[in-house]
């Protein structure tokens, strides 16, 4: 069970139209009509409203709210709280995973893994630090493609790299860049250094380094 989940929230009957009414006020956009449209809008909600307070203070309602869905949807289409959040988990993963489609170079990797969307960190972060299972985000289709690249990369100069390893510093790299966007400036503040685009430039070629000491053969 989820942190802060032990509370039971009541199941009210959601109202046929609700999810299907337009807000006509001036000014007001349209309220999610149809199933895909209301579990879109709960889903972008709950990701929003999770990375800035923690899956445990977000309660079903206030995403309802958010959402301006009927709260008795929330049931209906995304089922309990822990469905819910695993929900919101699993896309941030698929999501994250849509950015590395289309590269095939491993710098560029890098430049991504540097740049993701921030609540992206923020609930992979308040994940670990609630305790919520790990493997709710399942496996990442993204750290698999980076991992793939790096096999290629290192093949194209006639050298072996293993599977388990490339895996082994996709997830490193993903969690170095993840740490670095979440703590870095408390870090940089902490040693007396002034945050700059130097600094970013220098922490881009410091990753590039090593993954191209792994890639190419230089560690063992």
């Amino acid at each position: 069970m989820a942190p802060g989940s032990s509370g039971t929230e009541s199941r009210p009957e959601p109202r046929p139209d609700d999810s299907d009414s337009a807000a006509d006020g001036a000014g007001r956009a349209r309220r999610p009509r149809g199933r895909a449209e209301v579990r879109e809008a709960l889903l972008d909600s709950a990701q929003r409203l999770i990375a800035q307070q923690g899956p445990s203070k977000v309660r079903l309602r206030e995403i309802a709210e958010d959402a301006d869905v009927n709260f008795g949807l929330v049931y209906q289409y995304l089922g309990t709280r822990e469905e819910l959040l695993r929900a919101v988990y699993q896309r941030v993963s698929a999501r994250s995973a849509t950015r590395f489609e289309h590269i095939d170079d491993l710098a560029d990797a890098i430049d991504i893994f540097l740049t993701a969307d921030d609540s992206v960190g923020r609930i992979m972060g308040w994940a670990a630090l609630e305790g919520d299972p790990v493997d709710v985000f399942g496996p990442s289709p993204g750290l698999q493609q980076v991992a793939s690249m790096m096999v290629r990369a290192a093949r194209q100069d006639g050298l072996d790299l293993p599977e388990d390893e490339a895996r082994l510093l996709a997830a490193f790299l993903q969690v170095v860049a993840l740490g670095w966007r979440l703590f870095g400036s408390i870090g940089l503040t902490g040693a007396g250094v002034e945050a700059t685009a130097d600094v970013d430039r220098r922490v881009r070629e410091w990753m590039r380094t090593l993954v191209e000491s792994v890639v190419r053969g230089g560690a063992g």
